[in-house]
């Protein structure tokens, strides 16, 4: 087998983590059918270990962690999350019930899209109710606990409609919004128990201040709340910015503090738990040689898979002493269908495996169908389909 293709750092967790080499070497030589996906759980353990780290700096019993399970619904990855005590944070139906399929609790769902009758249908199964907005408030079963999602000021860029406003959630800030929300909660006798808000990203604790700030101004105004959910969004933080971790959490709990009463959190990263360490194995199905470069299309798409995600060269074939500049192609008739350019490689042939990290998020649940072309096969190493 090759030599890495990716750059190392000091980080700990990301793509700093340790490939697993060895467990993949075993799983190519075993001809896996292709193209499929095989997670690393040491290095998901690794980012739940260190998020809950983050977690208890909060110093509040009872914070915990979920994972916004519209990062990866395969049942490997769902199950295994479940065995570390991972609750689940859903946006469908659909979500819902593979989490639950899964054996992950407590529940939690939120989405502009849910209609009434999926907001019904997630109550019956248990499944905790973070509410987007007033219409879908007036659909909640009477007498019941509910959360609500908060909007909150975002960067501009960060919206498709260059507003400095989150279009998701109920702005409590607004009293007018706040007033009819409020009406709606009187009438239907609603208990709010759960603020939910989101920014685009957590990196330091310039991003956490104000999201703690407006969690703890809404709580004042709702005696019953004892919960708060601060999203995801903390790769920034954990990956690359690893010595404002403390500062971010110790803020947060400063800011939470204002509540004037304890307040558990609950954190959902999706992306960050299980993104790195992923791992697209691809068969070589064709190479073409001009003028020292390779040309080389395998059977997995990059049009159809790499929507959201950013994928690493970890391995090649053999080590064949011959240095190329290789363009990586998918095998579809679109001609932007491309893992990668220009990147210095061993000499590849067809039949060879080629592996990608960066595969544990938004592929299978982001999937393009072009030609049909089937979803990969997703597994845990150390199972049957993966050795260890």
């Amino acid at each position: 087998m090759s030599r890495h293709a990716h750059t190392t750092s000091p980080q700990r967790w990301g793509t700093g983590f340790p490939a697993p080499m060895e467990a993949l070497r075993c799983v190519v030589a075993a001809a896996p059918e292709t193209p499929t996906i095989v997670h690393d759980p040491d290095g998901i353990d690794a980012e739940i270990t260190a998020i809950r780290h983050g977690l208890s700096l909060l110093h509040v019993p009872g914070s915990r962690l979920l994972f916004s399970v519209k990062a990866n619904r395969s049942r490997a990855v769902l199950t295994h999350l479940a065995s570390r005590n991972i609750g689940a944070a859903v946006s469908s139906v659909a979500e819902d019930r593979a989490a639950a399929e899964a054996g992950m609790s407590p529940r939690y769902a939120t989405s502009p899209g849910l209609s009434g009758a999926d907001l019904i249908e997630l109550h019956k199964s248990g499944t905790h109710l973070d509410i987007d907005s007033i219409d879908q408030l007036a659909a909640v079963p009477r007498h019941s606990e509910t959360g609500l999602r908060l909007s909150v000021p975002i960067p501009r860029e960060s919206t498709a409609r260059d507003m400095p406003w989150s279009r998701f959630g109920i702005r409590w800030e607004d009293a007018g919004e706040r007033g009819k929300a409020q009406a709606v909660l009187k009438e239907r006798k609603l208990r709010v128990v759960r603020l939910h808000a989101h920014v685009r990203d957590i990196g330091g604790v310039e991003d956490v201040r104000p999201l703690g700030r407006a969690l703890a101004h809404a709580a004042r105004d709702l005696p019953e709340v004892d919960e708060v959910n601060i999203g995801g969004g903390m790769i920034r933080l954990f990956h690359h910015n690893q010595e404002a971790i403390a500062p971010v959490f110790e803020c947060l709990a400063e800011e939470l503090a204002r509540a004037g009463r304890p307040l558990r959190v609950l954190a959902e990263p999706g992306a960050q738990l299980v993104t790195s360490h992923g791992y697209l194995i691809t068969r070589v199905l064709s190479v073409r040689r001009h003028e020292g470069r390779q040309s080389v299309t395998v059977d997995a798409s990059a049009w159809n898979l790499a929507g959201w995600s950013r994928f690493h060269l970890a391995m090649t074939g053999a080590d064949r002493g011959e240095r190329w500049t290789t363009d990586l192609t998918g095998p579809t008739c679109y001609e932007k269908d491309l893992w990668f350019a220009g990147m210095a490689t061993d000499r590849i042939e067809p039949g060879d495996l080629v592996v990608l990290r960066g595969a544990g998020a938004y592929v299978g649940s982001m999937l393009r169908v072009l030609h049909g072309l089937a979803a990969p096969g997703e597994s845990l190493l150390g199972t049957a389909d993966g050795a260890r």
